[in-house]
């Protein structure tokens, strides 16, 4: 969505976007106790050093963006937003024990709208369908 907001003769009008004013760029970030828990649960090293130029803007040509993966998590990625069935959809892939890849795949069929609807309205995140099925094994 779209909001226009007017900064002029404010304290942050020289600081937006330089000195013109002309946009002002909000990022969200994710719960960083919420990023913690589920780093554990995962097992996943917090400090580990991980590369992210296929998401993160690069300073230079060919440099290589690196950060941990807690920062991964908190910054990144958005880890407990509402997924879509397209995501679903290419997440059954990753699931290496067969009952939890037919029970992913079965969430993305018309018949099973209304579980999948239940789940939106139970406010099911990423992060929630990651620790439900243990066997995915994303890259």
């Amino acid at each position: 969505f779209h909001i226009e907001v007017d900064v002029a003769g404010t304290s942050i009008e020289k600081l937006v976007n330089g000195a013109d004013g002309k946009a002002l760029s909000v990022y969200a970030t994710n719960d960083q106790k919420g990023v913690q828990q589920f780093l554990q649960k995962m097992g996943l090293d917090p400090l580990e050093v991980v590369s992210v130029e296929e998401i993160a803007p690069q300073d230079e040509d060919g440099a290589v963006v690196l950060t941990t993966v807690e920062k991964l998590f908190t910054q990144y990625l958005d880890l407990f937003g509402k997924p879509t069935r397209e995501f679903l959809k290419k997440l059954v892939p990753f699931a290496k024990d067969i009952m939890e890849k037919v029970k992913i795949a079965e969430l993305t069929l018309e018949r099973k709208t209304e579980d999948f609807q239940d789940r939106q309205a139970r406010a099911c995140t990423y992060a929630d369908y990651i620790m439900e099925f243990p066997s995915l094994k994303i890259p």
